[in-house]
Protein backbone atom coordinates (compact mmCIF):
# COMPACT_ATOMS: atom_id res chain seq x y z
CA UNK A 1 0.00 0.00 0.00
CA UNK A 2 1.32 3.56 -1.08
CA UNK A 3 0.08 6.64 0.32
CA UNK A 4 1.44 10.25 -0.38
CA UNK A 5 3.46 12.37 2.24
CA UNK A 6 0.67 14.83 2.75
CA UNK A 7 -1.75 12.10 4.09
CA UNK A 8 1.02 10.21 6.27
CA UNK A 9 1.46 13.39 7.70
CA UNK A 10 -1.94 14.11 8.84
CA UNK A 11 -2.15 10.35 10.34
CA UNK A 12 1.04 10.71 11.82
CA UNK A 13 -0.09 13.91 13.52
CA UNK A 14 -3.66 12.41 14.52
CA UNK A 15 -2.20 9.26 15.96
CA UNK A 16 -0.15 11.30 17.88
CA UNK A 17 -3.01 12.82 19.28
CA UNK A 18 -5.14 10.35 19.98
CA UNK A 19 -2.39 8.27 21.34
CA UNK A 20 -1.40 11.34 23.76
CA UNK A 21 -5.33 11.48 25.14
CA UNK A 22 -6.22 7.64 25.12
CA UNK A 23 -2.81 7.49 27.51
CA UNK A 24 -4.23 10.60 29.00
CA UNK A 25 -0.51 12.13 28.99
CA UNK A 26 -0.84 16.13 29.38
CA UNK A 27 1.34 17.75 26.37
CA UNK A 28 3.89 18.36 29.15
CA UNK A 29 4.44 14.91 30.61
CA UNK A 30 4.43 13.92 26.79
CA UNK A 31 7.29 16.59 26.19
CA UNK A 32 8.93 14.85 29.06
CA UNK A 33 8.92 11.56 27.87
CA UNK A 34 9.90 12.40 24.27
CA UNK A 35 13.06 15.16 24.74
CA UNK A 36 10.68 17.56 23.01
CA UNK A 37 9.78 20.49 23.99
CA UNK A 38 5.77 21.32 24.71
CA UNK A 39 5.98 23.66 22.05
CA UNK A 40 6.50 20.96 19.83
CA UNK A 41 3.95 19.31 20.98
CA UNK A 42 1.66 21.84 20.45
CA UNK A 43 2.56 22.27 16.99
CA UNK A 44 2.14 19.17 16.13
CA UNK A 45 -1.39 18.96 17.46
CA UNK A 46 -1.93 22.30 15.77
CA UNK A 47 -1.17 20.57 12.51
CA UNK A 48 -3.80 17.16 13.31
CA UNK A 49 -6.39 19.86 13.51
CA UNK A 50 -5.64 21.92 9.76
CA UNK A 51 -4.61 24.63 12.27
CA UNK A 52 -0.70 26.29 11.32
CA UNK A 53 1.35 23.82 12.54
CA UNK A 54 4.39 21.50 11.04
CA UNK A 55 4.56 18.10 10.42
CA UNK A 56 7.41 16.22 12.35
CA UNK A 57 10.68 15.15 10.92
CA UNK A 58 10.78 11.19 11.05
CA UNK A 59 13.55 11.84 14.05
CA UNK A 60 10.67 13.45 15.60
CA UNK A 61 7.85 10.35 14.90
CA UNK A 62 10.95 8.10 16.02
CA UNK A 63 11.49 9.83 19.88
CA UNK A 64 7.24 10.26 19.97
CA UNK A 65 6.98 6.35 19.09
CA UNK A 66 9.72 5.02 21.32
CA UNK A 67 7.75 7.18 24.27
CA UNK A 68 4.29 5.66 23.38
CA UNK A 69 5.88 1.61 22.91
CA UNK A 70 4.66 2.08 19.19
CA UNK A 71 6.00 1.64 15.76
CA UNK A 72 6.31 4.87 13.80
CA UNK A 73 4.27 2.28 10.88
CA UNK A 74 1.57 2.29 13.82
CA UNK A 75 1.60 6.21 13.86
CA UNK A 76 0.75 6.10 10.04
CA UNK A 77 -1.87 3.68 10.78
CA UNK A 78 -5.58 4.68 8.74
CA UNK A 79 -6.73 2.57 11.56
CA UNK A 80 -5.23 3.25 15.01
CA UNK A 81 -5.13 0.53 17.85
CA UNK A 82 -4.11 1.84 21.17
CA UNK A 83 -3.65 -0.36 23.50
Amino acid sequence: MTISTNKAQKLITRNIVVIRQELGLTQNEMAAYTDLSRRTIQRIEAASQNKVGYNPLLSTAVKIAGAFNVSVQELIAEKLEVQ
